[in-house]
């Protein structure tokens, strides 16, 4: 954990902000999966209520916010071209970009040599300071315009803030947020964090260990988004059908008890699960799913493979257990789509392994799904 402030960030914090509302712009740069997604529509809420438009366009903005992820190499590369590229704006004396912010999992996980190869970028924000990034934009918009007259000043030329804390943090409020999905859908973030212990994923290392959101704040936010018109909700977690396992005996209710809850709004149509753990499938949760008229019945399970040897090196749970599940919810649930991903290419997977894998898939039927090679990531079992 870090929080350190450059001399231009702790300046600009000290002087008095004129900021006049819808003055100036902000434009977002949304990378990674739906949770960024959710953090990105509250960051944008966030600036929004303190005075600045959302545009669409870097280019449109006086302060852009790059949204990282840091989940597999080609993410980690498109994260920082989309930094570099909203540092060439900054850089340019005739575009208007005039603050760089970072966010997301790579802020979290690569602080501080992010800040040490990125001297453009104003602050590094970890998910810990994301109630704070108005204020330091606020200040930055104040300051910026004397620091184009001041000689010493140029916004190249020292390292930038590092506002980086826990990994582990407490939920913040996520109904008052600027929508990036289309009007009619939304996505409602049920929990954070992850304890398993994939062999292959960081994510544990850098969002923290599973919480469940409180059950009333959850279900609060669904009702304030179908009263601004959202008709399907789409539930999200680092695992979805965990939530509430880490209440224990004080508080009973579990995702079943929540989709009944979220099916009794008027005007929402549409319950849908995704990022859902091959485990925590209850027989009240799979009796929910088939018999609840407003739960699609759509499954997103990622599996990452099916041979057990394999599954066996990633940690994950074994695949006898995982193939009576699915045939379990193919017997349960009618009409049921089923969406997964692999992962190819593993180390130690032999022929035999990719085979069986195939084989499964084929039988199993999948509706939609994705594959993709392994990708080594930084300080796992796996990539050691």
């Amino acid at each position: 954990a870090a929080v350190r402030l450059s001399p231009r960030m702790a300046a600009a914090a000290a002087a008095p902000i004129r900021i006049t509302p819808q003055e100036h712009s902000v434009a977002l740069v949304a990378l990674g999966c739906p949770k960024n997604t959710v953090d990105a529509e509250v960051m944008l809420g966030d600036l929004q209520r303190h005075g600045l438009r959302v545009v669409r366009e870097p280019e449109n903005a006086d302060i852009v916010v790059v949204n990282t992820c840091a989940f597999v190499e080609d993410a980690k590369r498109e994260s920082v071209a989309a930094i570099v590229d909203a540092a060439r704006l900054k850089a340019d004396r005739s575009s208007r970009v005039r603050g760089l912010y970072v966010t997301g999992c790579m802020a979290q996980r690569y602080a501080e040599e992010l800040a040490d190869e990125l001297p453009e970028v104003d602050a590094v924000v970890g998910f810990e300071s994301y109630a704070d990034i108005p204020s330091h934009v606020l200040a930055t918009l104040s300051t910026s315009d004397a620091d184009d007259t001041e000689p010493g000043l140029d916004s190249a030329a020292e390292r930038a803030s590092v506002l980086v804390g826990a990994a582990t943090v407490p939920f913040r409020p996520e109904n008052d947020r600027f929508q990036l999905t289309a009007a009619h859908t939304a996505y409602l973030r049920v929990a954070e964090g992850c304890d398993h212990a994939c062999s292959f994923c960081a994510i544990p290392g850098f969002r923290g260990a599973f919480r469940s959101k409180p059950f009333d704040t959850a279900l609060a936010e669904a009702r304030l988004l179908v009263e601004r018109g959202v008709r399907e909700i789409n539930l999200i977690a680092e695992d979805t059908n965990q939530f509430g396992s880490d209440w224990g005996e004080e508080d009973p209710r579990r995702l079943s008890h929540f989709l009944r809850e979220l099916s009794a709004l008027p005007g929402l149509r549409w319950i849908r699960l995704l990022y859902c753990y091959p485990s925590y499938f209850s027989d009240d949760l799979v009796a929910e799913i088939a018999t609840n008229p407003k739960v699609v019945k759509y499954i997103d399970i990622p599996l990452q493979h099916l041979a057990a040897p394999t599954l066996q090196r990633m940690r994950r749970p074994g695949a006898k257990a995982t193939i009576s599940l699915l045939e379990r919810l193919r017997r349960e649930v009618p009409s049921l789509v089923l969406r997964t991903t692999f992962i190819c290419g593993f180390p130690g997977e032999s022929d035999d392994d990719h085979d069986e894998l195939v084989r499964q898939a084929r039988r199993l039927g999948f509706e939609r799904g994705g594959a993709f090679s392994y990708s080594a990531d930084d300080g796992t079992p796996a990539a050691s």
